[in-house]
């Protein structure tokens, strides 16, 4: 069964990056964005403030991405970027593509975490990204670089 159609899809760009482990890598959120907006849905990409510390071996293009205005939501610092995710997610009624519990939030935004109709996880297999929640299926790029590049060309 698959999710219905939202009109916005919000990644938790942090948690996806890990999908595959250490060291953390842009080239799996991105590649989701990317695979998203090819099909004609609205995405963001959500990162805490600790973003560049963790992905501080390509932070370069994690600087690029930024600039990309409208696909990339970075949360101030001391602002867990799951709260501003949920509540956006809440406000735009969309859906999140993460694969964390999100238990620290579960008072205030239970109606959707407790929805798998709403918090949709995936994972990489054979160098493709899939999201059975979305219907999707997408390869991943060689890098984080030629992600990023594709956000800019889709």
């Amino acid at each position: 069964m698959t999710a219905e159609r939202s009109s916005e899809i919000l990644i938790d760009a942090l948690n996806v990056a890990w999908w595959c482990g250490a060291p953390p890598s842009l080239r799996f959120s991105v590649a989701l964005l990317v695979a998203l907006l090819r099909r004609g849905d609205r995405a963001q990409l959500y990162f805490d403030a600790s973003a560049p510390h963790q992905l501080s071996h390509e932070r370069d293009v994690y600087e690029d991405l930024l600039a990309m205005t409208g696909h990339v939501v970075q949360a101030p610092s001391r602002t867990p970027a799951d709260r501003l995710l949920l509540r956006h997610a809440r406000d735009r009624s969309a859906l999140i593509v993460s694969r964390d519990r999100f238990r620290d939030h579960r008072i205030r935004y239970r109606r959707i975490i407790d929805d798998p109709a709403r918090v949709l996880s995936g994972h990489v297999e054979a160098d493709t990204l899939c999201v059975p929640g979305l219907d999707l299926v997408a390869p991943l790029p060689a890098s984080a670089r030629d992600a990023v590049d594709a956000v800019r060309g889709r």
